[in-house]
């Protein structure tokens, strides 16, 4: 008897040879033993990691290149307590502290966790994170409630691509690898004016046949990957103390998506493999004007994208079985975003006598996503009964302010607000919602620097997340917002003259009215007919979240560099009834891992060579809030060894040596005929 259809899907593993050629060193020797400094753009205000009472995570363009990595979720698992749900051919939603989607088929949802690609909101359409001519990658865990609001109840991802340079600077790199990877980008930047008016110009082109094999259709690359990416940006001085920058940006995916297999393998036998894609164009605009003592910005931006995610739904081909049925299914979305802020601030490095330091802001955010979902079930029959088309709009006005007033020498008292008005609007036939909801959070830090290479701090805040509507007449319609309370303890450091650097933050995250997302399956009704899937989000009494994150970054001379990330995180739901009449109370909530790690050194030698090996892992965890199947634990390897003498660069490197099986989604249901569709 075949396994039960228990689906996962899967990483294989990759090697490759990574080529690059650029007109500046690719990696210079460090000549000094300090741990660098790195400036989070994500809090309004740029500021140093050890200035922020927060739990932070920054990945640089180093650690993005150590790790070879070409996509969002090739990086996250360096940060402590982050996870990612892949099912599709790249992870588009992404959790935090085990908060976040996992998934979205007909339903509509609201992002628990944010994502911002040069300012443009991106949340819940993760495909377009590719990472050339990223600068930098920030992750802010926990509720940004002031800065953010109910877009970012679990945290935020802010993905900041490279500026324009005031000097002539041009980057080529190629990249070949197995599985068919191919990759070349090329970047320019310089001055049209001689500092006034600044430039950059970026484009990538990506293509792999992935890991999947298709036997029924003896090919390798149904679950492939074709991604283009082209930025421009363009910086003006206009005066002393105005500036303007601009930035378009077009984002080309076009990737299979043929994953599902019966046996749980990377071999699959579908006859209609279905497609991953994602177009999507952004404009963003930022209007700085600075006074002696404050400053204002003004942003707008833009993004239209259509996005195309569908899979052959049986599995199989037709003519696998006597019992079977036949069909696909295929969602396609045209989403549209807008956002306009209005931000005032203090200038401290005006008047950094100021006891007192403040800003306050406006902000709008408009998304509309219109939804066609083709499905076919026994192609001769024509039997497009769950066709269905829908339109969902929402607006977010809200306003927001914070002070930091300091109390004696080494004491920082923060308070933080922000009111914010939700609307939706939502249309289907026979089905139409208006829901509204007026929410707050805030922020209340205590800040504690006894010189400045250390800061102590304890915040507690208050985030939430807007209710909505269930649209099938089978399941509770409506559910009520969410609200989380987060405490945080941290302390952040450097050590031994700046050489290490160690970040500590203790948390605990209550949750109130839960927003809890399940789905359920009725199973096919009889032989040839296709199964009948439900989902719909409901409120659970309470949840818990707590654990601990633990970051490191050590240079002990001029040849080593190590960095560590460490989280633990024990989640659990109070009282909940799942799909079913499941019982999840006490239950750990699904895509939180107790635990993970990630360890990456490097080894600068012979002046011109680096060698790199990075060790990541995590703990099993749920996969659903609808079943009880977890994943198993994983542990995996990255090496790399690169040689760069000056203004070429050349890389080897070795992706998940051991060859790890490493699950990122699963689904619990029947799908095999050959067993009667049993679960």
């Amino acid at each position: 008897m075949p396994p039960l259809p228990l689906f996962f899907v899967l990483f294989g593993n990759l090697a490759a040879v990574f080529l690059t050629v650029v007109l500046q060193p690719v990696s210079v020797f460090a000549q000094t033993t300090a741990v660098e400094e790195i400036i989070v753009t994500a809090d309004i205000r740029d500021r140093g990691q050890l200035e922020l009472a927060a739990s932070i995570s920054a990945i640089d363009e180093e650690m993005i290149r150590a790790q070879e990595a070409r996509h969002l979720e090739e990086i996250l698992s360096l940060a402590a307590n982050v996870n990612l749900s892949q099912g599709s051919n790249r992870a588009r939603f992404y959790q935090i502290r085990g908060l976040g989607e996992r998934s979205q088929f007909t339903d509509r949802i609201n992002p628990s966790v944010g994502l911002l690609i040069d300012g443009v909101d991106f949340s819940g359409a993760g495909t377009a994170g590719v990472l050339f001519d990223v600068e930098q990658v920030e992750i802010l865990r926990g509720p940004q409630a002031t800065r953010y609001g109910s877009g970012a109840l679990a945290g935020l991802i802010n993905v900041r691509t490279k500026e324009p340079t005031s000097e002539f600077d041009n980057h080529l790199e190629v990249q070949l690898g197995s599985h068919g990877l191919f990759s070349g980008g090329i970047s320019h930047s310089g001055p049209i004016l001689p500092g006034r008016l600044l430039y950059r110009v970026a484009v990538q082109q990506a293509r792999s046949d992935g890991f999947i094999e298709n036997d029924h259709l003896g090919r390798e690359d149904t679950n492939g990957q074709d991604e283009f990416a082209g930025r421009f940006k363009l910086q003006w001085f206009v005066y002393q103390d105005l500036q303007l920058d601009l930035h378009l940006g077009y984002i080309d995916i076009d990737n299979g998506y043929d994953a599902f297999s019966l046996n749980n393998s990377r071999t699959t036998l579908s006859d209609q493999p279905g497609q991953d894609r994602q177009k999507s164009l952004q404009a963003g605009l930022r209007l700085a004007l600075d006074t002696d003592r404050t400053r204002f910005e003004f942003l707008a931006n833009l993004s239209d994208s259509d996005i195309d995610y569908g899979y052959d739904e049986d599995w199989v081909f037709r003519g696998f079985d006597s019992d079977e049925y036949t069909s696909t299914d295929r969602y396609k979305r045209s989403r549209e975003t807008s956002s306009v802020e209005w931000r005032f601030l203090s200038r401290p490095e005006a008047s950094p006598e100021a006891a007192t330091q403040w800003l306050a802001g406006l902000y709008y955010l408009g998304r509309t996503v219109d939804l066609t979902r083709d499905y076919t079930n026994n192609f001769d029959l024509a039997d497009n009964s769950l066709d269905f088309t829908s339109d969902y709009d929402t607006r977010q006005y809200a306003a927001y302010g914070e002070v930091n007033r300091r109390l004696g020498t080494n004491w920082t008292l923060t308070l933080g607000l922000r009111g914010e008005l939700w609307e939706a609007d939502y249309r289907e036939t026979g089905v139409r919602f208006d829901p509204n909801d007026l929410l707050f959070g805030g922020k209340v830090a205590l800040e504690y620097s006894p010189n400045e290479q250390t800061l102590w701090y304890t915040a507690i805040v208050r985030g939430y997340k807007a209710g909505g509507f269930n649209a099938d007449p089978q399941v509770p319609r409506k559910f009520d917002s969410e609200t989380l309370y987060n405490l945080e303890f941290g302390l952040k450091k450097h050590w031994m003259s700046g050489r290490l650097s160690t970040y500590l933050t203790l948390f605990y995250m209550r949750r109130e009215d839960a927003q809890i997302r399940s789905s359920f399956s009725a199973g096919p009704s009889s032989p040839g007919a296709a199964p009948v899937f439900v989902e719909y989000i409901g409120n659970a009494v309470r949840g818990r979240n707590c654990g601990l994150e633990f970051e490191l970054a050590y240079r002990p001379n001029t040849s080593w560099q190590l960095n560590a990330s460490l989280g633990v995180l024990d989640t659990e739901y109070t009282r909940f009834v799942g799909a079913g009449g499941v019982d999840l109370s006490g239950r750990d909530q699904a895509h939180a891992p107790q635990w993970q790690y990630a360890v990456s050194g490097q080894y600068h030698f012979a002046r011109s060579w680096t060698l790199g090996l990075s060790a990541q892992g995590r703990d099993n965890y749920y996969f659903s809030d609808s079943h009880n199947a977890q994943s198993t634990r994983s542990h995996w390897l990255n090496l790399r060894l690169g040689y760069s003498p000056g203004r070429f660069g050349l890389s080897f490197w070795l992706r998940n040596l051991t060859d790890e099986d490493i699950e990122t989604r699963g689904f619990f249901f029947g799908n095999d005929p050959r067993i009667g569709y049993a679960e």
